[in-house]
């Protein structure tokens, strides 16, 4: 437990300077609410937003309801798949050079190895099979937000969530893929942590 402590601290520290790093980047370029309004327009951003609030309480209350099983399940769900899916599709993409580049490292390499090596380190067992579905809340509440808001701006965080451009089919299709590899990512999340358990009472 204190091993993962250190390590949920050590998340908790890369993500939190991360996004204020990011927020005072950004902030040279357009006004301060107006980052924050295009910055929370990132599923990125609200993984590590999430591993800053999860990675506090795991770190300083291991025993409330924020660092509780479920919570340390779902976030790590969400942080893997920015991981995988940034190297997968996005990667490629990015140009970007000095302190944004590092930054951006930090989002979607440092933050998903910290809070793995966290979650590894935490008490197993507590997982319930429903879990695996209630960890996609927070993805399906993203896709949601970031569909209404991009009807409504006519902008689109990713390329490959924006139906004006893929076109429907595809766009649908794409939903169903990205749902399948977080599911695929909760359900793989819920049995390690069922082996850790099994291995922990031996």
């Amino acid at each position: 437990m204190q091993v993962g402590r250190a390590f949920a601290l050590l998340a908790f520290l890369n993500s939190t300077t991360a996004l204020i790093w990011r927020f005072f980047i950004s902030t040279g370029e357009f006004p301060p609410l107006l980052t924050l309004w295009g910055l929370f327009g990132y599923f990125t951003i609200f993984a590590n937003t999430a591993i800053a609030v999860v990675g506090a309480a795991m770190a300083f209350a291991p025993h409330s309801r924020m660092a509780s099983a479920p919570m340390r399940h779902a976030t790590l769900v969400s942080i893997l798949g920015v991981g995988l899916i940034y190297s997968v599709a996005l990667r490629s993409l990015a140009d970007m050079t000095g302190a944004a580049a590092l930054v951006n490292h930090m989002f979607h390499d440092v933050a998903p190895l910290l809070f793995l090596l966290a979650w590894l380190s935490f008490d197993h067992g507590e997982l319930l099979p429903r879990n695996i579905l209630t960890a996609l809340i927070f993805p399906i509440f993203y896709l949601i937000y970031a569909m209404i808001r991009g009807a409504v701006t006519d902008w689109y965080p990713y390329w490959f969530l924006d139906p004006t451009t893929v076109g429907v089919w595809q766009f649908a299709l794409t939903v169903v893929v990205l749902f399948a590899v977080f599911g695929a990512i909760s359900a793989a999340v819920k049995g390690a942590d069922r082996l850790l358990a099994g291995a922990g009472n031996r």
